[in-house]
């Protein structure tokens, strides 16, 4: 899926390349996203503790992320395998906020953090919610919906570790539903629907096109 991904991350550089509310027992099984002649899907699986376990995308070839966590229960890497490979690292200061990111064969990225849900990537500019959820990357600021999130009850990530992982998972990966995305180029309305308080899918407009994304619990 190119256009509207390439179209959104076409006005947010981020360099390169939490908290849980409880929420319900539900976690995705697949999200898929689709508009005009594109089509994205992800399948994800997840451990005992209600943690990402694996993640694969069919975004430039089908590939997966392994994932592994700290004593602490956060990410510690994702190791990626098909038609993408290597290992991303993630490491934490004292304060247990996302400070180093490793990449295979690239230099070490830091997270500066400004306040306590502010950071600075290089130029980039994140920051996060009390719940981990994206409020504002680069130029691109969220606001959320009302109900669950289709990662409200997913454990050991948050937003900026899945930015550094796949950027699209912005669409899906959030306590709470992403409501608008807006900024500098960027101008979506998440069209949401819920069922039992959690959200099923949503459609959204990208330059007149209609997109649809779809997600299995």
């Amino acid at each position: 899926m190119k256009k509207v991904f390439l179209f959104l991350m076409a006005s947010m550089a981020l360099v390169s390349c939490g908290s849980d509310d409880g929420g319900g027992a539900k976690r995705p099984s697949m999200v898929a996203l689709a508009g005009g002649s594109e089509s994205l899907v992800y399948n994800m699986t997840y451990d005992s503790k209600g943690r990402l376990n694996t993640l694969t995308s069919s975004q430039s070839g089908s590939h997966t992320y392994t994932f592994a966590y700290n004593e602490s229960g956060k990410v510690a890497s994702a190791t990626a395998s098909g038609s993408i490979t290597g290992v991303i690292g993630f490491a934490y200061n004292e304060d247990g906020k996302l400070s180093t990111v490793t990449r295979t064969g690239e230099e070490p990225t830091t997270v500066t953090w400004i306040d306590a849900t502010t950071a600075t990537v290089g130029t980039t500019t994140v920051k996060l919610d009390a719940k981990g959820d994206l409020q504002l990357y680069d130029t691109a600021s969220f606001t959320r919906d009302t109900g669950k999130g289709a990662f409200a009850s997913v454990k050991g990530v948050d937003g900026l570790t899945l930015l550094f992982i796949e950027q699209q998972t912005l669409f899906f990966a959030s306590k709470k539903p992403a409501k608008t995305i807006s900024g500098s180029g960027v101008a979506y309305i998440m069209n949401n629907d819920f069922e039992g308080g959690m959200i099923s899918g949503a459609t959204f407009d990208a330059n007149g096109t209609p997109y649809t994304m779809t997600i299995t619990y």
